[in-house]
């Protein structure tokens, strides 16, 4: 977790340190099914609007948490948290 004044400080703070970037969105590419690189940073929008569209270019791609029957969405707590336990299952460490 990193904290920064803006999410786009944090970006560039995390680009400069060599992270790539992506943020979790509904439409992205499937998460467990991409091909990463070893330096990730997860980006993840607010409840209501999602990742904002200042973020946007900021990222190297966008990834989905893939969902089963009629759910739309996972809430931002729920999904960084599904995040973090699935990489500990994994092995990855991502940021």
């Amino acid at each position: 977790m990193l904290r920064s004044a803006t999410v786009e400080d944090g970006c560039a703070a995390l680009a400069d340190a060599g992270f790539a970037l992506y943020g979790l969105d509904a439409r992205g590419e499937s998460l467990p099914a991409a091909t990463l690189p070893d330096r990730v940073a997860l980006v993840l929008g607010n409840e209501t609007d999602g990742l904002s569209q200042s973020v946007r270019p900021l990222l190297d791609g966008l990834l989905a948490i893939p969902m089963h029957g009629d759910v739309e969405s996972l809430g931002v707590a729920s999904a960084g948290a599904w995040r973090r336990s699935s990489s500990l299952v994994g092995g990855t460490n991502p940021a």
